[in-house]
């Protein structure tokens, strides 16, 4: 595996969302390639960072705020105690769906 395809796959690896394959694959590349083990690092370390912040519930207001300004279709990270996620906003017909990264190829930046 070259290093290119390792970087994209690198946050879905972390995240264990990978067939045993593709995580063999990098797994093996990590033993050999130095500039990729130290973007894992990277990841492993901002994430720790990450897990430290705490968890906000956000008021009602903020449901109204997010659909009276995005735009049509538009990705809205939500991060709080009780939901998380990423969602697709349709600020025409006030409605979101939550997206699944399970389905998805590759990191979700």
């Amino acid at each position: 595996m070259r290093c290119e395809q390792v970087k994209e796959f690198l946050s879905a690896y972390l995240d264990r969302q990978l067939v045993l394959e593709e995580r063999e694959a990098i797994a093996t590349h990590l033993q050999i390639c130095t500039e990729c083990s130290n973007m894992l690092m990277d990841f492993r370390y901002f994430d720790a960072l990450l897990s430290r912040l705490p968890r906000v519930a956000p008021d009602v207001s903020l449901r109204q705020k997010i659909f009276s300004s995005a735009l049509p279709n538009q990705l809205v990270i939500v991060l709080s105690d009780r939901q998380q996620g990423i969602y697709l906003v349709d600020t025409q017909h006030d409605t979101s769906l939550q997206l699944d990264s399970s389905n998805a190829r590759g990191p979700i930046l």
